[in-house]
């Protein structure tokens, strides 16, 4: 792990990373990053509207977590193939119901 990787971790495992730490010390801003990371806090903030907690607060066992990701994974892979075949030339049809 590069020198300052490691500096940073340890910074917020002792509690002084701030966002005034000095320059020498703080990594460079990487905007997929940040918006990435906005995104992850929109979620949060949806999912904890819809269902009244948080992640952590949530009592699934964990087979129902592994469940849950399992569908996630199988609706990532259709998405994905969708968008293969859209790349290959398949035209998808038009929704009649707009």
């Amino acid at each position: 792990m590069g020198n300052i990787i490691k500096k940073y971790f340890e910074m917020v495992e002792d509690g002084n990373w701030t966002t005034s730490t000095t320059a020498d010390h703080k990594p460079k801003q990487d905007k997929v990053v940040e918006k990435l990371r906005s995104e992850l806090l929109i979620r949060s903030v949806k999912g904890i509207s819809k269902y009244g907690k948080t992640l952590d607060e949530n009592t699934l066992t964990l087979k129902e977590w592994l469940q849950h990701a399992k569908e996630e994974a199988l609706d990532f892979a259709l998405y994905l193939q969708r968008a293969i075949d859209e790349i290959d030339g398949f035209k998808p049809k038009q929704n009649s119901n707009k």
